[in-house]
């Protein structure tokens, strides 16, 4: 039978582990994108943009931030996608002078220039080579750390003497 302290300990680590794969999962065209372009066989083909907005957004530790939001359209061997992908990385952005100048370069009905995966048409960008990666890899150095010290302080609580309860008896007057 499991210890219930190590039952709880299991649990705890291999959430923090689920929430990290489910991270990695969400940021998968990111880091495809940003760590391994090379490995990409890109090809290219005309789109047209069909929204472009900028919103305002509050980030961990009530950071502000401007989120742009730029979605295009393209056809692959008669087959329409849609893809929000302008380069790999942050699509939240500090300054918002930034944020606007990605609006205006992407403005609605504006034709552009769609790098897909020859293979995976749904894996598009129109900046290929642009990648911001920082915010993805503090965030995952950040998750990374988190598990090693919550791995550590359970590794230290279960291997620490365990104090017994000791059970007084009291005598009842007659």
């Amino acid at each position: 039978m499991i210890n219930p302290k190590t039952k709880i300990a299991f649990e705890i680590v291999g959430t923090l582990i689920l929430v990290v794969i489910a991270i990695l999962l969400a940021r998968y065209d990111d880091i495809k994108g940003g760590f391994f372009l090379e490995s990409i066989n890109f090809k290219t083909t005309q789109g047209r943009i069909i929204s472009s907005d900028i919103n305002y957004h509050i980030g961990a530790n009530s950071a502000p931030g401007y989120r742009f939001k730029v979605k295009y359209e393209f056809k692959v061997e008669q087959k329409k996608y849609i893809s929000n992908s302008v380069n790999f990385g942050s699509k939240v952005l500090k300054d918002k002078h930034r944020a606007e100048e990605v609006i205006r370069k992407y403005p609605v009905g504006k034709e552009v220039i769609v790098y897909y995966e020859k293979d995976n048409p749904g894996f598009s960008t129109l900046e290929p080579n642009k990648n911001d990666n920082n915010q993805f890899i503090l965030t995952f150095t950040f998750f990374s750390l988190l598990i090693l010290v919550v791995i550590a302080i359970l590794y230290y609580r279960l291997r620490s003497p365990q104090k017994e309860n000791k059970k007084i008896k009291i005598r009842k007057k007659r």
